[in-house]
């Protein structure tokens, strides 16, 4: 069984109103197809700062992005997470300002998950990005999980 860290953006396209404009209105889509259809047959997690996130802004909308992330096991918080997502961020190409970004790749990495999944394509599912994070991330006697988005993982 796979395990997926479900990050923050997965909740906000699970939660959000339908749109008009054909990009998002597509990312929903698929994002629901993943929840839907391949959820069920993973082990899928999320941490405290998801639900940091999640609670965040519009309530009506935060209150169904904590209804979806009920339903996933909650990862607990840990001073080696930290220092991962430190080394992530000073010795890594990860910005100082990403740093939430790095604490949910420092989580999934921690928990064993085979996917971080996301629509964060500039800090999380950037392949450059990554190239250069797995090396730190083995260095430290870690493997950084496969990052994707929902549409990686339904297909097109």
């Amino acid at each position: 069984m796979e395990k997926i860290y479900v990050e923050t953006t997965i909740l906000g396209y699970l939660a959000s109103r339908p749109s008009s404009q054909p990009h998002v209105a597509d990312r929903q889509k698929k994002t629901h197809q993943w929840w839907d259809e391949k959820r069920p047959f993973c082990r899928c997690f999320s941490s405290e700062l998801v639900r940091l996130e999640a609670q965040a802004g519009d309530p009506r909308r935060a209150e169904e992005r904590l209804k979806y992330l009920a339903l996933l096991e909650m990862l607990e918080n840990s001073p080696e997470g930290e220092k991962l997502a430190e080394l992530f961020v000073l010795q890594g190409p990860m910005p100082p300002t990403s740093v939430a970004d790095a604490v949910h790749l420092a989580s999934a990495t921690l928990a064993g998950a085979d996917f971080l999944l996301t629509w964060n394509c500039a800090h999380l599912a950037n392949p450059s990005l990554l190239k250069i994070l797995r090396p730190l991330a083995e260095d430290s006697g870690y493997r950084l999980p496969s990052v994707c988005t929902p549409e990686d993982m339904v297909g097109n």
